[in-house]
């Protein structure tokens, strides 16, 4: 009976993907990256657009400055703005981004583990990019202006070696099903 059951999934596999590619295969097969893992040589790291009713823990608010600049802030390469990341505590950190204004774009990062801190860097001279990882399997990145004080890209960051993994081992049990086969002019 046990073989039954197996060839009737590889059977509801294989008529769900026949007909379309391994990306619309994937999709319906629930994967939520760009391409799916039989694409890849290996395990990786990829992005995805939040969910409507998925928890995001960066958030954006305004105050004014109030200065001194404080010790430890990061320039960017025009010299003029900076950043300086504060309260490195596990509940919250923040984020804050002077750009010759009076006041200051604050982003705050929620339920940050110690070894989880904001990794920031500069782009050009008014962007700046971060990566909050809240795991190792999980995480954000965003994309700040400084000069417009908005954020142009908030998205979820996946360490992809589980779902890598779990299609290599799909695959080696159903090697014909349309979404394990490699696309062509792949190696």
């Amino acid at each position: 009976m046990h073989w039954f059951g197996i060839a009737l999934l590889f059977l509801s596999i294989t008529l769900a993907g026949l007909g379309t590619g391994p990306e619309a295969a994937a999709q319906k097969a629930g994967f939520e990256g760009h391409t799916p893992p039989n694409f890849w040589a290996e395990p990786r790291i990829f992005h995805r657009p939040f969910k409507p009713d998925e928890e995001r823990l960066v958030t954006l608010t305004r105050r004014p400055f109030e200065g001194p600049p404080p010790k430890g802030r990061v320039v960017s390469p025009n010299k003029a703005y900076w950043y300086a990341l504060s309260g490195r505590e596990a509940a919250r950190q923040e984020i804050t981004v002077y750009s010759e204004r009076d006041e200051v774009t604050v982003v705050t990062v929620r339920r940050v583990g110690q070894r989880n801190a904001p990794q920031l860097t500069w782009i050009n001279e008014k962007l700046l990019y971060g990566e909050i990882w809240h795991g190792r399997i999980s995480g954000e990145v965003f994309l700040l202006d400084a000069e417009a004080g908005r954020i142009l890209l908030h998205e979820k960051t996946v360490y992809g070696q589980i779902h890598f993994q779990q299609w290599q081992q799909g695959c080696r049990t159903f090697p014909e099903t349309p979404s394990c086969q490699k696309p062509k002019g792949l190696p």
